[in-house]
């Protein structure tokens, strides 16, 4: 396969837009309380998750190699996050809640919230959306950022200490088999056995095997690229899923990445560069969800309407947010 040579013009922008709207609207399906379709065997929601955490595994591993990269990752993350949980607890909290609006600024779950702009997961905000599929939750999603940063935290250790593609693979083994076995966590300490963790541990395989597939492709690995292989990979997970089932998830860990590298290092040719609204989209989605759902209950296409709204939100959150900052991270 014929690779994008520059970064900044391959598909990944675009991958990971799909996968947002993917996510959302598997959301949008549970919240509205419709049948959620999915794919290999996993529901929409999930599918997303795992191909977000593949790109960002394997971009993390290609970002690794260059100066600044911790301070990159955290123009990256932290403004847009910073004001997405602010105007999530002090913006539209107060139209969520059932509980009068100085009672709910002065209530200790919407300071907790707050916690949510250091990684630190709180996805509850006081009495709000309360009799929704998932009451009191303003953005259960924001843990997805802790695993991140601890895998980019990883990926940067592994690269300081050369590690080698074997490396990669046994630290997504060690999760995978954590993954699997995971209903025995009721013997873990208090800390391991947070919902955060459990949600986090399929999710790293894909990171990690992601990583290993970008060292392997560097130097003689260039052709390891190759779209007969990627097709097949999808077709192989399809039929595990559709004749075997209970081993989808571990031939999806080493299939996905692949797939998702190979697609994400071409380029669609005549894209405009309008923005990047997948972070932003990410980061309102669910809020705005709850939203509409909890006070438009009789609209009609809400899950059109979610997309639209959480688009827009990521395309004011990519202008005033993150691409003022985006020249100090290519300075960096």
């Amino acid at each position: 396969m014929p690779a994008e040579t520059n970064p900044s013009r391959s598909n990944f922008d675009l991958l990971r837009l799909l996968a947002v709207g993917v996510l959302v609207a598997g959301n949008g399906l549970i919240l509205t309380g419709g049948p959620v379709p999915g794919i290999w065997g996993a529901p929409l929601p999930r599918i997303g998750l795992d191909v977000l955490f593949a790109i960002a595994g394997f971009l993390a591993a290609e970002n690794a190699a260059r100066g600044g990269f911790v301070r990159r990752r955290a123009l990256r993350v932290f403004p847009a996050l910073v004001v997405s949980v602010v105007l999530t607890a002090f913006l539209l909290g107060p139209f969520a809640t059932t509980l009068p609006v100085r009672e709910y600024l002065l209530a200790t779950g919407t300071r907790t919230y707050l916690l949510n702009a250091v990684l630190l997961p709180h996805p509850f905000l006081p009495h709000a959306f309360e009799g929704q599929q998932w009451s009191g939750a303003a953005n259960p999603m924001l843990w997805t950022l802790g695993a991140y940063g601890f895998g980019c935290a990883a990926i940067l250790g592994l690269h300081r200490l050369r590690a080698p593609v074997g490396v990669f693979l046994l630290i997504a083994a060690v999760f995978a088999v954590a993954a699997l076995n995971w209903p025995a966590a009721g013997e873990l300490p208090r800390l391991l056995r947070r919902p955060e963790i459990a949600e986090a541990l399929p999710e790293l395989p894909f990171f990690f095997v992601a990583a290993a597939l970008s060292v392997a492709g560097r130097g003689r690995g260039a052709g390891l690229w190759r779209a007969d292989v990627a097709i097949l990979c999808f077709a192989g997970t399809w039929i595990t899923a559709s004749w075997v089932g209970a081993n989808t998830l571990a031939v999806l860990w080493l299939t996905l990445p692949y797939m998702v590298a190979c697609f994400g290092r071409l380029r669609l040719p005549g894209l405009p560069a309008f923005g990047n609204p997948s972070y932003g989209a990410f980061l309102y989605a669910f809020p705005v969800q709850q939203l509409i759902v909890a006070r438009w209950p009789e609209a009609a296409h809400p899950i059109w309407l979610c997309l639209a709204v959480a688009l827009g939100l990521g395309m004011l959150s990519w202008w005033l947010v993150e691409r003022p900052l985006s020249r100090r991270r290519i300075a960096a």
